[in-house]
């Protein structure tokens, strides 16, 4: 009973640290598939989805490896801070 629950444990604290160290591919891209998903990152949480969804048949991509929910939320800042300047100007 105690070696099944030491075993529950370490499974638990192993998913739990890869989880919270998890990096996004970014820092260092592996290969040219990475290369475009971090450029795509860079312009846009839509450009990024769209490029994971349309190669997903061929590199298999997940999404949050290219970025992080903090990323996305700078981008949709920015995003909206230029449609209220664009308003503003009309």
């Amino acid at each position: 009973m105690q070696t099944i629950r030491l075993t529950f444990i370490t499974l638990g604290l192993t998913v739990l640290a890869s989880t919270a160290t998890a990096a996004p591919r970014c820092d260092a891209p592996r290969d040219q598939a990475d290369r475009t998903a971090c450029a795509k990152a860079a312009e846009s949480p839509s450009a990024l989805r769209q490029y994971v969804e349309r190669t997903r048949a061929i590199h298999q991509l997940y999404y949050w490896d290219y970025t992080t929910p903090e990323q996305v939320e700078r981008q949709h800042a920015r995003a909206a801070e230029a449609r209220e300047r664009l308003a503003a100007r009309d």
